[in-house]
């Protein structure tokens, strides 16, 4: 039995890309040697029960649903 040859699934798309390469030329990737910006840290998101940040509540993975706990200590409802 003789090998069946694959064709490309959009036949004439290299040709294309290609030719669009010789005006578009390559990606534009910036200046390699500026300078790294750091990036302002994200602010803090806040529960809207208890006003305390995400990150000190506990999260309760039971089967089937997901959910956070707000802190006790901190609690005013």
């Amino acid at each position: 039995m003789a090998k069946r040859q694959t064709r490309s699934p959009r036949p004439g798309r290299n040709r294309f890309e290609r030719f669009v390469f010789i005006f578009m030329g390559p990606a534009d990737r910036g200046d390699l040697q500026a300078p790294t910006r750091e990036l302002p840290d994200r602010p803090v998101q806040l529960c809207a029960r208890c006003r305390q940040p995400y990150d000190e509540h506990e999260i309760v993975r039971d089967p089937g649903l997901t959910y956070t706990r707000c802190p006790q200590a901190g609690s005013s409802g």
